[in-house]
């Protein structure tokens, strides 16, 4: 199915930040596929900050899942209030059914990865991208990540007053989960950085 006059759009990540940044090249496919649309998103309070530069969204709706029964009703009115000609959804939540999104992605939780045994399992990645697949929405690899003129020029001064060099590799390890289900243990991480 290839989805043809949609002009607002809304996205909806994952509660954490690692796992919303895995979200991010869907967002890259929607811009893509979609380059006049408005991408709005709908995200938790921690992970919000990694779209508030990002120049491909337009607004920024913050969950709160401990929210009253009254406010979630209250968020869902207001989502229901800008019309949306799509929406996207990671959470396989019931959002995009409850604000009358007039294309959606399936709310069906298992189908292709999340059926697979776990010998098979695709990297989270790939699984949200196939997420989008059924609306005809094609994602081309490119940086997913938006960092903006100034903090590329703190992240350099940084790196700097850091004795690290224009041209030395730097290896990032993100070595703290919020789930203890994705903490990984401290002889892992040796081995990796060894």
């Amino acid at each position: 199915m290839k989805l043809s006059n949609v002009r607002k759009i809304l996205f909806i990540t994952l509660s954490n930040i690692g796992d919303v940044i895995l979200t991010l090249p869907v967002l890259s496919a929607l811009k893509d596929n979609f380059p006049d649309a408005g991408i709005d998103i709908v995200s938790g309070p921690r992970p919000e900050q990694v779209f508030r530069k990002d120049p491909r969204v337009n607004k920024i709706f913050t969950y709160d899942k401990h929210a009253s029964l009254k406010d979630k009703a209250g968020f869902i009115k207001k989502l229901r209030n800008e019309r949306y000609d799509l929406a996207v959804d990671m959470r396989s939540s019931l959002f995009p059914f409850l604000i009358g999104a007039r294309n959606r992605t399936s709310m069906i939780i298992c189908r292709g990865q999340a059926c697979l045994p776990p010998a098979k399992l695709k990297h989270k990645r790939l699984a949200h991208l196939e997420k989008i697949k059924p609306l005809g929405i094609e994602y081309r690899r490119q940086k997913n990540i938006y960092i903006d003129g100034k903090d590329r020029e703190k992240i350099k001064i940084l790196l700097k007053d850091k004795g690290a060099g224009k041209d030395d590799i730097i290896i990032g390890i993100g070595h703290g989960a919020r789930s203890p289900l994705k903490q990984w243990k401290k002889q892992g991480f040796i081995e990796v950085i060894n």
